[in-house]
């Protein structure tokens, strides 16, 4: 099978998240990555001696040969990183759920979006290939570049407008971020009363399989979705001392038992 042509050379920006897991899985499927920039030098040796790459903690030294600079860096420190690249013809890509293509409108003549739609982490090895990607793309020309280079890493790529992007990232925050939240509250209960939280493992392996092949709202339970208010009367009575967590109870709870009546 023929390969997508790719740029020979990339620049990773950054040296967090995002940035290892794509070096790391762009370098496994034999995509060069030349340099790793890090203000830190230290974390970007590390992430450079995995991928074979150059070290810098400098923007200055950002190789001119480059085919791609992908930005994944914090969404904070995105628009002043931006405003120091200067490509003149590779593209400049970034990473990020929320922010706007626009960013980096200054930072070459080619730009546009590589946005994994997956929650990473440094420490824990992701396999992208099952992870929807989303593009965005400056021109017609480049949306190709970047979905090739997509495809390199999973074989699930769409294009999204910006719009649609802020969209699926508020979405993965409700289900990613905010679930792993409750996730500590119920760990910190647990802990309260001497028990593990090895207890709810199965439970949660569960609910995640549920969801592949119900919709959430068929997958709901528990007794708001009952409209049991004797037994949540007794849950937020073990609350009393944790307001915030009562009201998170009552809030969430409400809001369950609005549904289910849709």
């Amino acid at each position: 099978m023929k390969r997508n042509h790719l740029p020979t050379q990339i620049v990773v920006i950054g040296a967090g998240n995002v940035a290892t897991q794509l070096a790391r899985a762009l370098h496994e499927k034999g995509v060069t990555i030349v340099q790793v920039y890090s203000r830190n030098i230290l974390r970007a040796r590390k992430l450079a001696k995995s991928v074979s790459a150059e070290a810098i903690n400098s923007l200055q030294k950002i190789s001119p040969h480059a085919g791609f600079c992908l930005l994944a860096v914090s969404d904070d420190a995105l628009p002043g990183i931006a405003k120091k690249i200067k490509m003149k013809n590779g593209i400049v890509l970034h990473t990020s759920g929320t922010v706007d293509m626009s960013v980096l409108e200054k930072s070459g003549k080619r730009f546009g979006v590589l946005y994994p739609l997956q929650t990473l982490s440094v420490n824990r090895k992701t396999d992208l290939g099952q992870v929807p990607f989303s593009i965005e793309a400056s021109d017609a020309k480049t949306a190709k570049e970047i979905r090739a280079l997509a495809l390199r890493i999973s074989p699930k790529v769409i294009a999204l407008r910006s719009e649609q992007r802020r969209a699926a990232h508020l979405a993965a925050v409700f289900a990613c971020n905010f679930a792993n939240h409750f996730y500590r509250i119920a760990g910190e209960l647990l802990e309260e009363n001497k028990l593990s939280f090895d207890l709810l493992r199965p439970l949660i392996s569960e609910t995640a399989a549920k969801v592949q092949t119900l919709s959430p709202a068929e997958a709901q339970t528990g007794p708001a979705r009952r409209g049991d208010t004797r037994t949540m009367k007794k849950h937020l009575a073990l609350l009393k001392k944790h307001p915030a967590w009562a009201a998170l109870y009552r809030s969430i709870s409400k809001d369950i038992r609005k549904g289910t009546k849709k």
